[in-house]
């Protein structure tokens, strides 16, 4: 059950992101993006 909350985390993210996408220009939300994908990965790591 540990994994549900980290991947309801990571929808939530996802989410943060999708609406960053449609306010933020789109360089500043890459990097937005890349930061939440390095953090996924040291979670899964």
């Amino acid at each position: 059950m540990k994994n549900m909350g980290f991947i309801c985390r990571t929808i939530d993210c996802m989410a943060r992101y999708r609406d960053l996408q449609s306010v933020v220009p789109k360089e500043e939300s890459m990097c937005d993006y890349t930061e939440v994908k390095t953090y996924r990965e040291r979670m899964v790591g």
